[in-house]
């Protein structure tokens, strides 16, 4: 995804307050969603990566699955 979810809601004019950070203004708030952005595609990436080291493991010497 290229723009995060919060710049399309800025884009069609939706005004975002944080309740624990009411004084951030929009700098910070897309930085942070961008930051967000960026860990979820790094979690989703190891997670994918964790997940393809398991699947061989899935199968005895037959090759048929448990």
């Amino acid at each position: 995804m290229s723009d995060c979810f919060f710049v399309g809601l800025e884009k069609v004019g939706v005004e975002f307050v944080a309740a624990d950070m009411p004084n951030a203004n929009r700098l910070t708030v897309s930085v942070m969603a961008l930051v967000a952005q960026q860990e979820r595609e790094a979690i989703s990436a190891r997670a994918n990566a964790a997940l393809a080291l398991q699947e061989p493991m899935d199968r005895n010497s037959t090759g048929i699955a448990y």
